[in-house]
């Protein structure tokens, strides 16, 4: 079994307590959505699914993993030189290197492939608004071979092409992403993120108030738009959109199409209640305190869930 972490390690440790005592492995706060429990953890011990990415093609996901680990280290100094940001910095230019590690923040979650489901699964037969990008018209290519199907009492069985796939969802059977199917898509998702959406919003440093702290979901990338949390990414194109992205307990990446809005109007309890309310099962911070609050924010709204 791999244990495929779905948030990068080393964003996680960005959100350490740092109150551990002296001796002890660093670690976090997790709040549990669904049991409303928060408990002390290890980094390495949260945010992970077995066999997310992993599969049957050795040479691939050694491909992928050196892949996450090219664009981690490249946005490492890029991060680093966010914290010397000017506080409400407007218009900023979000950097190559950090736009792809965002991207791909924002395609390889287990959240992301119950969304990429759903969508596969819901595709209408006839003319879209919008054409599917280049690389989700080939996904027949990217993961055909081996495709999983359940049927509503929960058989499962897998086909050999696309084409027989949408044949049984046509039947009542879904789509059901396996390791090495997901891992195709989110090359070409981080691809759309980097190339088609992230440029088209304007991008803002978010400072914490003193005493206060951002929190970050199992969506470490994550917006809304009209109020729903659980859109395609290509409801970022809405002029309604916002996305943050927490990048530490005192800085956070804010977008949105609004070029004259001023960074210091949207409030923390805002940014947290999009990270919380958009989160799959789980939030992760540097303090029981500031966990605490942002699920009394979430339960309080119903935002989400």
């Amino acid at each position: 079994m791999s244990r495929d972490h779905y948030i990068s390690q080393f964003h996680l440790r960005a959100f350490t307590d740092p109150c551990t005592p002296p001796m002890h492995e660093p670690s976090l706060w997790v709040g549990d959505i669904a049991c409303g429990t928060i408990e002390r953890k290890s980094p390495k011990n949260v945010a992970w699914e077995a066999n997310l990415y992993s599969g049957h093609v050795y040479d691939e996901a050694r491909s992928y993993e050196q892949w996450l680990s090219q664009a981690e280290s490249r946005a490492a100094p890029a991060l680093k030189k966010l914290s010397c940001a000017p506080r409400g910095a407007k218009g900023m230019e979000l950097v190559a290197d950090l736009s792809r590690y965002l991207a791909l923040a924002a395609a390889k979650t287990k959240a992301m492939r119950t969304l990429l489901e759903e969508w596969i699964n819901n595709l209408p037969d006839g003319p879209v608004v919008e054409p599917p990008p280049a690389w989700f018209t080939k996904m027949s290519e990217t993961i055909s071979g081996s495709i999983g199907l359940r049927d509503p009492v929960g058989n499962t069985r897998s086909v050999g092409s696309i084409d027989e796939a949408r044949g049984l969802v046509g039947e009542g059977w879904k789509i059901v992403l396996d390791g090495p199917g997901f891992r195709a898509l989110v090359y070409g998702l981080a691809r759309y993120f980097d190339e088609r959406l992230f440029p088209k919003l304007t991008w803002s440093v978010l400072w914490a108030p003193v005493g206060r702290a951002f929190v970050l979901s199992d969506r470490p990338v994550c917006w809304h738009a009209g109020g729903y949390t659980n859109v395609m990414p290509s409801a970022l194109r809405s002029e309604e959109c916002a996305l943050i992205a927490p990048l530490s307990p005192r800085v956070a990446l804010f977008a949105d199409h609004n070029k004259k809005a001023v960074p210091e109007l949207v409030h923390i309890d805002y940014a947290n209640l999009l990270s919380v309310g958009s989160s799959e099962r789980f939030i992760y911070g540097s303090s029981w305190e500031a966990v605490s609050e942002s699920l009394a924010l979430l339960y309080k709204k119903g935002v989400g869930h």
